[in-house]
């Protein structure tokens, strides 16, 4: 499975305290997926922090900032990409010489191409694992469907019958994981 492949390589990141960036459409789980990774493999508690928020406020730079500060950090940082150039060279400055001092991972999309900007951040991120769409992953359904019944039941037993999973891996998902 692609995306079994992608989960192991940024599992063995987060494990290896490698940082990473994990491309991908949106909604197809980049961030659900280095999340899991993250709370999984890192002894500390990880601090999320999203584009939107960072961009939007100053206190978010600033909560980053003192995180980025303290030895031992786990951050992981959603759409990074879509920062202004000016927050990424803020960013930038922030990490530089931080490499062995605790972990970042991120998420970029593959809808943008702004080379610049990703040479603000980018550099820095060793390791770049794409999340492939869904539509090139369609087998995943079938293990999609019962964990995500299972997130909106809030546990109970839902199941959803063969006949209706077979006509869910017959669309193309434009929407990614999101959408289904």
């Amino acid at each position: 499975l692609l995306q079994e492949a992608s989960s192991q390589q940024i599992a063995r990141c987060a494990r290896q305290q490698e940082w990473v960036a994990v491309s991908g459409e949106y909604g197809s789980g980049r961030f659900s997926i280095l999340k899991a990774s993250a709370i999984q493999h890192i002894s500390t508690t990880t601090k999320f922090f999203t584009a939107t928020e960072l961009a939007a406020t100053e206190g978010a730079m600033l909560s980053l900032e003192s995180e980025l500060e303290q030895d031992g950090f786990s951050v992981i940082i959603r759409d990074i990409d879509t920062l202004p150039d000016t927050h990424q060279r803020t960013i930038a400055s922030m990490i530089q010489g931080r490499e062995h001092a605790g972990w970042i991972g991120v998420t970029i999309g593959t809808e943008t191409d702004n080379t610049e900007s990703n040479a603000l951040v980018q550099p820095f991120f060793g390791h770049t694992v794409h999340v492939p769409a869904l539509r090139y992953r369609i087998e995943d359904i079938h293990k999609l469907v019962p964990y995500i019944l299972r997130q909106l039941s809030r546990g109970q037993d839902l199941t959803m019958s063969p006949a209706a999973i077979r006509q869910l891996t017959k669309y193309s998902w434009p929407g990614n994981v999101a959408q289904l």
